[in-house]
């Protein structure tokens, strides 16, 4: 049964996999699909023509060898021109389609990142899911690893069908014989490969932990903070020891099943010697001619080969095939498509922003489709292969969820609101449901009129131009950096506009190529510090003419002075727009800022000017005069 199962799943996903290519490439899709079938069998005929060749040659002319070997040596060497050909052609489709679906499978996968909520991608399922498929077999690429190995499968089959029927034709019994033979590697190689998977599930907690030494030396950022703590040699030998006792967890398992398939192999030769001593018996006796008993060895020793071929070949795809079922769980989920039937919002401007009874919570994100096919595979691993899967105990601690609560909020259009507050005490969570990137797990969140749950992704974001506290640093050119809104065509003299209300104009017009500069030491461009990038970034939150702007702080990088400018130019932020900022520099806020939010433990505590809040606030307070004291 086991066998049975594993084709099953090897078909249904190879089956999945010419469907996806063929929904984008129908011709092209069955063109490369009649070439693979039709060489395979135009070589086989062409032995069979060759055999027969032989043995009419030796009927009409005896035995003597140059009358037998030439008519039947030029046949062979037309076999081996079609072989080439063959091959060729293989190599060129092979290549047309690992290109096509590798194609297919990037656009798809940035598409995804782009539809799929923050929670979602925040989430440990979405984490695992993206292992499983990354380990398996050719990650990202298993469904062209599954094609592109599909001209091997069909050339083996065809191999098989042939070299079969001719030995049947010959002796019936020695297709058993030969069958049978094979099937101590057919159940190794199964066996092995389940074995070889369920050992790393076993051990994928082990592995993430394993991963989180290892990106201490993933990039510059990372390896610049473990070369500066003096813990690179430490780390390295945590991460050497770690992998080290993956390694042989998985060598042990797999030597094991080397060792058997060598015995395999044995049995194997042992039976085709004893065919071909059967073969020659009967050449020897006068039963057969020459051409045929040729024919018959060397069929019986291809369907041999051809057999163990695909005793491993299946095996060696498994990995693929749990790799591709991720990926088009993965390709398939539809977690957060933007809806096609909701109405463009109406915007009134007037409304602004209005919070209502708003609770929430950080959500414990399942992707149960991925469980409910991991459970799946495992139940297959017991029942077929007897491996059981590993209790895993959690070694997390239980922790107090964060909760926020606005019971009501309103913010204009004119206002500029500073948000203030200890770390972790909500600041940044407000920012999040605001922009719609996180949802309210009670109440509602309402711009210019319309509820943020309601409505599509990409209209909400027009509402917005937004600097996160951990922005990106790209590497493209300072027009596009900073015009990323509209990057297919940057407004330049918009662009110049926003690099002055972002004190980035000084460091820009000394750069070689000023506004088209390139960003970025592996594109022989500039290298901005972490000041000129955060500049470069608020920029860019400037240059989106969106009605509200919401900047994390936006001086966190800035020296004093850069940052009192831009503070200065928030004080008269265009009157028709709202602009909030988060600040931990309590002595910036009041120059902006028209009215301050005060956050203590999730929970607005203040709410007014810088003024009223100094006597009304204990928190605000404590946070404005701690600061002045500490810069005195």
């Amino acid at each position: 049964m086991k066998y049975f199962y594993t084709v099953k799943e090897y078909i249904k996903v190879l089956w999945q996999c010419l469907s996806y290519v063929y929904k984008f490439d129908k011709r092209g899709t069955i063109v490369r699909m009649g070439i693979l079938l039709a060489f395979p069998i135009i070589t086989n005929c062409l032995a069979i023509a060759s055999a027969r060749l032989a043995d009419s040659m030796q009927q009409n002319f005896g035995s003597e060898l140059i009358a037998l070997l030439v008519p039947v040596f030029t046949v062979v060497v037309g076999i081996q021109v079609v072989e080439e050909i063959f091959s060729w052609l293989r190599r060129t489709v092979n290549w047309l389609w690992q290109n096509k679906i590798k194609l297919l499978v990037a656009v798809e996968r940035q598409k995804k990142k782009a539809t799929f909520t923050i929670p979602f991608i925040d989430s440990e399922d979405y984490d695992q899911l993206n292992q499983r498929i990354e380990y398996s077999g050719a990650g990202f690429d298993s469904q062209v690893a599954l094609i592109t190995r599909l001209p091997d499968l069909i050339r083996i089959i065809i191999n098989i069908i042939f070299s079969a029927v001719i030995v049947y034709n010959f002796n019936p019994s020695l297709v058993l014989v030969l069958l049978l033979s094979t099937l101590p590697g057919f159940t190794i190689a199964f066996t092995e490969s389940f074995a070889i998977r369920k050992e790393w599930e076993n051990k994928l907690t082990y592995n993430r932990i394993t991963g989180v030494y290892e990106k201490h030396f993933s990039n510059y950022t990372s390896l610049k903070d473990t070369k500066a703590s003096g813990s690179a040699s430490y780390l390295l030998d945590i991460f050497r020891v770690r992998r080290e006792y993956i390694r042989d967890s998985i060598f042990a398992l797999y030597k094991k099943y080397v060792d058997m398939g060598f015995f395999a192999s044995l049995l194997s030769l042992f039976v085709g010697c004893m065919v071909q001593y059967f073969v020659i018996k009967d050449v020897v006796f006068g039963t057969i001619l020459i051409g045929q008993a040729t024919l018959v060895i060397a069929q019986a020793f291809r369907l041999q080969y051809t057999l163990q071929e695909l005793a491993w070949f299946l095996p060696e795809q498994h990995t693929n095939v749990l790799a591709a079922k991720y990926l088009f769980l993965y390709l398939t989920t539809e977690e957060n498509i933007e809806a096609t039937t909701l109405p463009t919002p109406t915007v009134q401007l007037a409304a602004g922003i209005k919070i209502s009874d708003v609770a929430f919570e950080y959500p414990e994100v399942e992707f149960k489709e991925m469980r409910v096919l991991t459970a799946e595979l495992d139940a297959a691993s017991e029942k077929y292969f007897k491996l059981k899967t590993e209790d895993v105990v959690s070694e997390q601690e239980d922790r107090k969820p964060f909760t926020l609560t606005i019971p009501t909020l309103e913010i204009f259009p004119g206002e500029r609101v500073a948000i203030v507050g200890k770390n972790g005490h909500g600041k940044t969570t407000f920012i999040q449901l605001v922009l719609n990137l996180y949802q309210p797990t009670a109440g509602t969140v309402a711009v210019f009129g319309n509820i943020l749950k309601d409505m599509n992704q990409a209209d909400v974001q027009k509402y917005y131009s937004v600097l996160f506290q951990d922005y990106a640093q790209t590497n493209l050119k300072v027009h596009e950096y900073i015009g990323l809104s509209e990057i297919n065509d940057p407004n330049l003299d918009r662009v110049r506009w926003a690099a002055d209300q972002a004190t980035a104009t000084d460091f820009i017009e000394k750069w070689k190529d000023k506004y088209t500069q390139q960003l970025g030491v592996p594109f022989k461009g500039v290298k901005p510090s972490k000041g000129q990038w955060q500049k470069l970034a608020l920029a860019r939150a400037f240059y989106k003419d969106a009605p509200i702007m919401i900047l994390d702080e936006p001086t966190s990088a800035i020296d004093a002075i850069s940052a009192k400018t831009i503070f200065e130019k928030l004080a008269v932020f265009d009157p028709a727009k709202i602009l909030l900022f988060v600040c931990h520099n309590m002595t910036d806020v009041p120059v902006a800022a028209t009215r301050i939010l005060v956050f203590d433990e999730g929970k607005i505590v203040g709410d007014g000017t810088h003024n009223k809040l100094l006597k009304t606030c204990m928190v605000y307070k404590e946070l404005y005069t701690s600061e002045k004291r500490g810069k005195k």
